[in-house]
């Protein structure tokens, strides 16, 4: 089912652990995360980048997986991924399933960052009361319709983009002038590592989440970021983590064996390339999924091959629990259905 980012992240902020925020760049990168996060029961978002949007606009790409998310028993976060300016969140709007967006000005000053974040709060705020036909924000449930996220300081990338550390300052002057939902920061990590060599600021980070206790974090960048950094930086607050250049590499990998080995044959006869990307991108997501402590937090009552016989009903299928695998986890929760995951979390 698709819910909301505060939905997923209010938990995970409690809870310690984070959720995946895994980049759809075709159909299949979807397909794969989708079958990943039911069989390890877990929360996932789904990302998509303004580039995707374009690229796929006069395709059914989007209103595919979107149509799919919505019927799986798991929570999906539908979520625009980096968009750069107001036309990038327009771009989202088009559709019907967008839950969550990320409005990126951390290449601009401070104040033009919270200019931007408050001028699209304020149009997402519009295009919700326009479809709900209500005249007032002070009658729309905000965090039940739409989540915003912000990037403070700078995560940078490999090539001439530096990053720029995020201060407790600029979060306080941040959190103050405007109504975010998630905010990712830089704290050492950078866009699009290859290996896992990246080193994490955890000094900075555990100043920022003892201040900012109840905010969710959100890291970027994480492939270059060795594992174990990951569950460290989870521990101090990290509740949403990205995932794109690694998958990306999975493909770029087997369509180079796969013509090695087919040649070009191994393009047009679906049967050779496809299921070798689908398998290796949802093994990968699954060992994210349990990396990032998100797995077995939705338990479905009965089997996923069951569940897509009957989709006459097919959210009330399943549970939400906790996970007790992990250190730290309140096992007290009841199990709830996940048609309420909205209403407790």
């Amino acid at each position: 089912m698709i819910v909301n980012l505060n939905d997923v992240l209010k938990k995970a902020r409690t809870h310690k652990y984070a959720v995946g925020a895994f980049n759809v760049n075709s159909f299949v990168y979807a397909d794969a995360f989708i079958r990943a996060a039911e069989e390890k029961n877990s929360p996932i978002i789904l990302q998509f980048s303004p580039g995707v949007l374009k690229a796929y606009q006069d395709s059914c790409l989007v209103n595919a997986v979107t149509h799919i998310a919505n019927m799986s028993p798991v929570p999906i976060v539908i979520h625009l991924d980096h968009g750069k300016s107001i036309n990038d969140v327009k771009l989202a709007l088009q559709y019907e399933y967008f839950t969550s967006y990320m409005i990126d000005g951390s290449s601009l000053s401070i104040d033009g960052n919270i200019e931007i974040v408050n001028n699209v709060r304020e149009l997402l705020e519009k295009n919700y009361r326009e479809e709900l036909k209500v005249l007032d924000s002070d009658n729309i449930d905000k965090e039940s319709l739409f989540s915003l996220e912000a990037e403070l300081g700078h995560v940078g990338s490999e090539d001439d983009d530096k990053s720029i550390e995020t201060s407790l300052e600029n979060i306080e002057i941040f959190l103050e002038s405007t109504e975010i939902d998630a905010l990712a920061i830089s704290i050492g990590n950078v866009h699009g590592q290859i290996r896992r060599e990246t080193g994490l600021n955890f000094d900075l980070l555990k100043r920022i989440n003892s201040k900012f206790f109840d905010v969710p974090f959100v890291l970027h960048g994480s492939s270059g970021v060795k594992s174990q950094d990951l569950k460290r930086a989870i521990k101090y607050g990290i509740t949403k983590i990205n995932v794109n250049t690694h998958f990306k590499k999975i493909v770029e990998d087997l369509a180079e064996e796969s013509f090695e080995k087919y040649g070009k044959s191994c393009f047009s006869n679906y049967k050779i390339m496809q299921p070798l990307v689908f398998n290796k991108l949802k093994e990968y997501a699954m060992t994210m999924i349990d990396l990032f402590g998100s797995n077995n937090r939705v338990v479905p009552t009965k089997p996923l091959s069951e569940f897509y016989e009957d989709l006459e009903e097919p959210y009330s299928d399943s549970t939400y629990k906790n996970n007790t695998d992990e250190e730290n986890f309140d096992d007290s929760d009841e199990c709830i259905t996940a048609e309420k995951f909205i209403e407790k979390y």
